[in-house]
């Protein structure tokens, strides 16, 4: 894994040499602006086109931003028809056990009309949420950037 993208809300790093990214939001998330977290996902749809991502994953496990529901709304009508178009075919989410609002607001947001096309499923351990994401992945003779 190489980090491809770091601020003080959320570490990226594609996991060359397989079409996949690791996405992982820091205990600041939850300080973001509504306004903070829209770039964060516009820069990481960017970096989803840019490495011909197939499959991510995003760790909540430290924190995240508590998306209220027309931010699930924006997610599903314009952020999830770029993944459609992408070809991203899974997306792990690792949640907080003892966090249940944060844990809902994801569900929710993946189980939107139409992110619920995508194969998403949420795990409570990186390592599992791996294994899931990565298999069947094809291995890339040379990531681009």
């Amino acid at each position: 894994m190489h980090p491809v993208f770091s601020s003080r809300y959320l570490k990226v790093d594609h996991c060359a040499p397989l079409p996949l990214l690791y996405a992982k939001w820091t205990p600041q998330a939850s300080l973001m602006t509504e306004g903070e977290f829209v770039d964060h996902v516009e820069q990481f749809v960017a970096l989803v086109k840019s490495y011909r991502t197939e499959a991510f994953l995003i760790n909540c496990q430290e924190g995240h931003f508590l998306l209220r529901p027309d931010l699930q709304e924006w997610h599903d009508q314009e952020i999830v028809p770029q993944y459609l178009a992408q070809g991203v075919r899974r997306i792990g989410v690792v949640v907080a056990q003892d966090d249940f609002y944060t844990n809902l607001a994801m569900e929710l947001t993946f189980g939107e009309e139409l992110a619920s096309q995508l194969s998403t499923r949420f795990f409570a351990d990186p390592d599992s949420a791996w294994a899931w994401a990565s298999k069947g992945l094809p291995v890339l003779a040379m990531a681009t950037a």
